[in-house]
C-alpha cells in the first residue's frame, strides 16, 4: 500500500510538479495543528496558539503554483485562509496583553499603601483582569488575587473605621472601640489612633448611662412607665444617645396610649361610643400591639352593626371572643364558610348548632356553583368560567377539582389565544384585567411583561410600564418558583431576583430619562411619580406591615392610585400615628399628597412646594399627616432661606404637631435661632419673637419674647405712657409665658414694691391694719412682707409692754406677724402667745374670769401670766383711785393677780396692803 502511495506521489510530482500524497498528508497534520491552536486559544493560552499557528502557516508557501493550490484546496479547503486572520488576531492580543501588563505593574508600584485609598489598586485589578480575560497565566491570576486581597483588606479597614466613627457619633463608644480594634489589626494610622483615644475617654460615662438604661428597661417591663421616664430624662440630658431617645419616645407613647385607652373605657362606660372610638383609635395608633384596644373597637363596631369594622379590628386577635365576633360578622355578611372557620374552635353548644346549619347551606352553594362552572366550560364560555372559578375559590377556598380545571384548562386556553396574537395593546389590556380579577403574583408579572413590550412599540404607554413595573419590583421575591424567562433582558438565563430587580429599576428609570430633552414637563411629572414609588419600595422593605396590599401582595402608590376602585380586596394602611417618621411617610405616599411628600422626604423641597396639591381638604389621617408634613417642609425651606415671614402661614398649620414631634420641633427651633441672629430691625425682632413663641413655645422662644416685651414695658413706664398698675398687669400677663423668668421677676419686684408699699402706707395711716396686712400677704414681694411683718411685731411688742392694746389687738398683730413671717422661728412663739391671749379673752368676755385665770396659770408662757396679772393690778388700782369698784371686786382682782404672779416684787406692796399672803 505504501509503495502505491509513493508511486502516485512520484507520478504527480513528475506530471504536476507537486506530490499529491505529500500535500494530503501535510494538510491532515495542519488541520490537527489548527484545531489544537484554536483549542488553546479558547483556553486563553494565546502564546502557544500563536506559536503553533505561525508554524502551520510557515509550512505552506504563500504563493503556491496552480496545481499545488488546487491539491491544497482539495485536501483542506479554505481552512488555512480562515486560520491566518485568527493567528494575526491572537498575535495582536498577545502584544496588547504584554503592554497592558507592563502598565499594570508600573501602576501597582506607584501605590502609596494608604488604607483609605483603593483607587490605584482598583485600576491595577482592572488591567490585570483585562489581561486574564485573554490569557490564562497562573502568575497573572496570582497578581490579580494579591491586589484584590489588598483591596478587600482596605475595604474592611474602611468599613471598620467608618462604622466605628458612626458608632462614636451615636455615642456607642464601646462598640466604636471594638470596630477600631478590628481596623487596627489590619492597618495602623494616626487618624485611627486619635479616634481610639477620643472614644476611650468616653467609655466610663457610657457605662454609667447603660446602667441607667438597663434600670429603666427593667422598670418599664414591670409596668412602671412614668417612673422609668423620670429616671431616664436626666440621664438623657447628660448623655443623649439615640437608643435612649427611642426609649423616651416609646415610654411616652406607652404612657399616652394607656391614658387614651382608659379614657376610652370611661367614655364607653358612660355610653359615649363616638368619643370612646376616638380614644381607642388614638391609643391603637400609638400602640398597635394593644390588642385590648382592638377588641374594644371591635365590640363598639359590633354594637353599631358595622361588620367590616368588627372583622378589621378583631383580625389576628387571639381568643374565643375574637373568633366569635369575627364569625358573627362574617355570618351577617353571608360569608358562611368563613364564619364556620371562625367558629370551629368554639365549644359552646349553640355555636355548634349554628355551625351545622352553616355547613349545610355552604355545601348546597358549592354544588350549584360547580355546576355553573361546568356549564360555562361545556358551552365554551371560558371567560365566564374563569370568573366563576375565581369567585368560587375566593369564596370557598381552594377546591382541587376547580383549581385544576381553572389552572390547567380554562386559563391556559384563554391566555394562549391572546398571547399568540402579539397585539400588545390587547395583551396589556387583558393581562391588566386578569391582574384586577386574580390579584396574584402570576397575573401581576404577566401584566408587567405585556406593559414592557407595549411600551417599546407605543412610547405613550410607558406610564403603564412604570405603574406595573414598580409594583412588580415590590413582589419579586414573593414566589421564587415563578418562571420569569419571558423577560427580554434575561436572554434565557436562570433567574437572579436581585439582578432582575436592579435591572428592572434601571430600565424604568431609563424609560423616564428618555423624555428629559424633548418633553421636560412630562419628564418631571413621571420623575415625581417614579420617585414616589421607589421611595415606597425602599420603605416597604423596612416596614412591610404599613403598605397597601392584596393578601400577601404589596401594592405601590401608583398602582394603588390606578386600581383603588377596581381592586375590591385592596387594603390601605390607616395607622399613621407611629413614633417612626418613615412609617407615616409610607402611608402618606398613598394619599393625594403622596408625590409631593416623596419629593419633600427626598430633600427636593423646592419641587415639593411647587407640586403640592392645593384646595384639598384632608379627610383621612394619612392625608392630614401628609398635608402637615408638606407644610412643615415648606416652612423648613423658607426658614432655611431666612425668609421667616413666608414660613409663618404654613408652619401655623402644623403648630399642633410640634408638642409630640420632637424632631420637627427641634429642627424648626434650630432654624428660628439662626433666623433670630439675622434680623437687625427692632420692630421685626419683636414680630419674629411673637411668631416664634406662638409657634413652638420653646425655652429659647419664651426667653426671646420676654426680653423684648419686658424692655417695651420698661420703656413705656419710663416714658409714662403707662402707670405702675398697667405695667404690673402687663408683666403678670407676661408671667403666663414663664413665671420664673429673672427679667420679669426683677421688674415686677421693683414696680410692685413701690406700688404696694404706697398703698399699704395709706391703709395703715387710716387705721385699716387688716386690709394693709392682707395687701402685703397678697404681694409676691418677700421684702415687703418682711417689712410689714416686722411692723406688726413691733406694734405687738409695744402694745404688750405699754398695755395699750386689747387682747384682740394683741392676738391680731401676733397672727399677722406670723402669717407674714412664718419662716421666722421666734415669731411662732409670739403667735402662740397671741393665741393664748385670744382664748383668755374669750373666757373673760363670758365673765368666766376664774377659768381665764386657770388657763393663764396652766399656760407655758410666763409673759401671758404676767401680762394678765398686770391687767388685774391696773384695773384694781384705777378702781381704787376712782372709788368706783366695790372692795370685794378689788380683792378678787388682787387674788387673781396673786394666783398668777405670787412672787412678783412689784406686786408685793399691793398684796401686803390688801392682806393677801401665802
Amino acid at each position: 500500500m505504501k509503495s502505491i502511495s509513493n508511486w502516485i506521489n512520484y507520478l504527480s510530482l513528475i506530471i504536476f510538479g507537486v506530490g499529491v500524497v505529500e500535500v494530503f498528508q501535510k494538510a491532515a497534520q495542519s488541520k490537527k495543528d489548527i484545531q489544537q491552536a484554536r483549542t488553546l486559544a479558547q483556553r486563553k493560552q494565546l502564546l502557544k496558539a500563536v506559536q503553533i499557528g505561525k508554524k502551520v502557516i510557515a509550512q505552506w508557501p504563500s504563493s503556491p503554483t496552480f496545481f499545488e493550490q488546487r491539491f491544497r484546496y482539495m485536501a483542506m479547503g479554505d481552512v488555512l485562509e480562515k486560520f491566518k486572520p485568527q493567528v494575526n488576531k491572537w498575535h495582536s492580543q498577545v502584544k496588547m496583553v504584554q503592554k497592558t501588563l507592563a502598565s499594570a505593574r508600573k501602576l501597582e508600584a506607584s501605590d502609596q499603601k494608604n488604607p483609605m485609598d483603593i483607587t490605584v489598586l482598583s485600576q491595577v485589578v482592572q488591567l490585570y483582569q483585562k489581561c486574564t480575560n485573554l490569557i490564562d497565566d497562573p502568575k497573572l491570576i496570582q497578581s490579580t488575587e494579591r491586589c484584590q486581597k489588598e483591596i478587600k483588606c482596605r475595604h474592611q479597614f474602611q468599613s471598620f473605621f467608618a462604622t466605628g466613627q458612626e458608632q462614636a457619633k451615636q455615642k456607642q463608644f464601646k462598640q466604636a472601640l471594638a470596630y477600631f480594634a478590628q481596623a487596627q489589626e489590619l492597618f495602623v494610622t494616626d487618624e485611627l489612633q486619635t479616634a481610639i483615644q477620643n472614644s476611650s475617654v468616653q467609655v466610663k460615662q457610657e457605662e454609667q448611662y447603660e446602667v441607667t438604661l438597663k434600670k429603666v428597661r427593667s422598670m418599664a417591663k414591670a409596668g412602671q412607665f412614668k417612673d422609668a421616664l423620670a429616671v431616664l430624662d436626666p440621664a438623657q440630658a447628660q448623655f443623649n444617645r439615640s437608643d435612649g431617645q427611642e426609649l423616651v419616645r416609646q415610654l411616652s407613647r406607652v404612657i399616652r396610649g394607656k391614658k387614651l385607652f382608659n379614657q376610652g373605657l370611661l367614655a364607653e362606660k358612660s355610653g359615649d361610643f363616638k368619643k370612646a372610638d376616638t380614644h381607642y383609635q388614638e391609643a391603637l395608633m400609638l400602640l398597635p400591639e394593644l390588642t385590648e384596644a382592638r377588641m374594644r373597637l371591635s365590640l363598639l363596631s359590633f354594637k353599631t352593626e358595622n361588620w367590616n369594622q368588627v372583622i378589621h379590628y378583631s383580625e389576628k386577635v387571639p381568643g374565643q371572643q375574637a373568633n366569635y365576633l369575627r364569625g358573627f360578622a362574617y355570618f351577617k355578611q353571608n360569608n358562611l364558610q368563613q364564619a364556620d372557620r371562625e367558629w370551629q374552635s368554639l365549644a359552646d353548644p349553640q355555636v355548634k348548632e349554628q355551625r351545622l346549619i352553616l355547613q349545610n347551606i355552604t355545601q348546597r352553594q358549592r354544588l350549584l356553583e360547580i355546576r355553573e362552572i361546568e356549564e360555562y366550560v361545556n358551552n365554551n364560555k371560558l371567560k365566564l368560567a374563569l370568573s366563576s372559578s375565581s369567585n368560587f375559590i375566593k369564596k370557598h377556598g381552594v377546591d382541587p377539582i376547580v383549581k385544576s380545571n381553572l389552572e390547567d384548562h380554562i386559563q391556559p386556553r384563554l391566555e394562549s389565544e391572546i398571547w399568540q396574537e402579539k397585539d400588545w395593546l390587547k395583551i396589556a389590556e387583558n393581562t391588566e384585567s386578569q391582574w384586577i380579577q386574580n390579584c396574584d403574583i402570576k397575573s401581576l408579572h404577566n401584566w408587567v411583561i405585556a406593559c414592557y413590550y407595549q411600551a417599546q412599540i407605543y412610547p405613550n404607554k410607558r406610564g403603564d410600564w412604570l405603574i406595573a413595573g414598580t409594583t412588580a419590583l415590590a413582589n419579586f421575591n414573593l414566589d421564587p418558583s415563578l418562571n420569569l424567562k419571558n423577560l427580554s433582558w434575561l436572554q434565557g438565563k436562570s433567574v437572579n431576583y436581585s439582578e432582575v430587580s436592579t435591572r428592572l429599576q434601571s430600565l424604568l428609570s431609563t424609560s423616564i430619562d428618555t423624555l428629559k430633552d424633548d418633553h421636560p414637563q412630562e419628564y418631571l411629572q413621571w420623575r415625581d411619580r417614579f420617585r414616589r414609588d421607589t421611595l415606597a419600595l425602599q420603605l416597604i422593605k423596612k416596614f412591610p406591615n404599613f403598605s397597601a396590599n392584596i393578601d400577601v401582595l404589596f401594592i405601590l402608590p401608583e398602582c394603588y392610585e390606578r386600581h383603588q376602585r377596581s381592586l375590591k380586596t385592596l387594603q390601605l394602611p390607616t395607622v399613621t400615628n407611629s413614633s417612626v417618621l418613615e412609617v407615616k411617610i409610607l402611608v402618606a405616599l398613598y394619599s393625594s399628597f403622596g408625590i409631593a411628600v416623596a419629593a419633600a422626604f427626598e430633600g427636593d423641597l423646592e419641587r415639593a412646594i411647587k407640586i403640592k396639591p392645593s384646595g384639598i381638604s384632608p379627610k383621612t389621617e394619612a392625608e392630614r399627616f401628609a398635608q402637615g408634613f408638606l407644610s412643615y417642609s415648606e416652612g423648613y425651606y423658607y426658614l432655611q432661606q431666612n425668609r421667616w415671614k413666608q414660613a409663618v402661614s404654613v408652619l401655623k398649620l402644623v403648630k399642633h404637631e410640634f408638642p409630640t414631634n420632637s424632631e420637627w420641633f427641634n429642627q424648626i427651633d434650630r432654624l428660628c435661632k439662626n433666623q433670630r441672629n439675622v434680623i437687625s430691625n427692632i420692630d421685626e425682632q419683636f414680630s419674629f419673637a411673637e411668631f416664634w413663641y406662638e409657634l413652638l413655645n420653646s425655652q429659647e422662644s419664651r426667653s426671646y419674647l420676654i426680653e423684648h416685651k419686658t424692655e417695651k414695658i420698661r420703656q413705656n413706664l419710663v416714658n409714662k405712657t403707662i402707670n405702675s398698675t398697667q405695667a404690673l398687669q402687663q408683666l403678670k400677663e407676661l408671667q403666663k409665658i414663664d413665671a420664673y423668668h429673672p427679667i420679669i421677676i426683677d421688674l415686677i419686684n421693683r414696680i410692685e414694691y413701690t406700688t404696694v408699699a404706697e398703698e399699704i402706707d395709706q391703709l395703715w395711716k387710716n387705721g385699716k391694719f387688716e386690709q394693709a396686712v392682707s395687701r402685703a400677704k397678697n404681694s409676691n414681694n418677700n421684702e415687703l412682707k418682711f417689712q410689714i411683718g416686722k411692723i406688726c411685731l413691733e406694734v405687738f411688742a409695744e402694745g404688750f409692754n405699754q398695755h395699750n392694746l386689747s387682747f384682740e389687738d394683741l392676738y391680731n398683730f401676733s397672727r399677722w406677724a406670723y402669717e407674714l413671717l412664718p419662716q421666722e422661728s421666734e415669731i411662732k412663739e409670739i403667735y402662740q402667745i397671741g393665741q393664748e391671749f385670744n382664748e383668755i379673752h374669750k373666757l373673760m368676755k363670758q365673765n368666766r374670769y376664774e377659768d381665764a385665770v386657770r388657763r393663764a396659770k396652766s399656760c407655758q408662757y410666763d409673759p401671758v401670766r404676767r401680762y394678765l396679772a398686770e391687767q388685774f393690778i391696773i384695773a384694781l388700782m384705777k378702781g381704787a383711785e376712782s372709788r368706783q369698784l366695790p372692795h370685794e371686786l378689788i380683792m378678787q382682782l388682787a387674788r387673781f393677780a396673786y394666783q398668777l404672779c405670787p412672787n412678783e416684787p412689784a406686786f408685793q406692796p399691793i398684796f401686803s396692803q390688801l392682806g393677801i399672803y401665802y
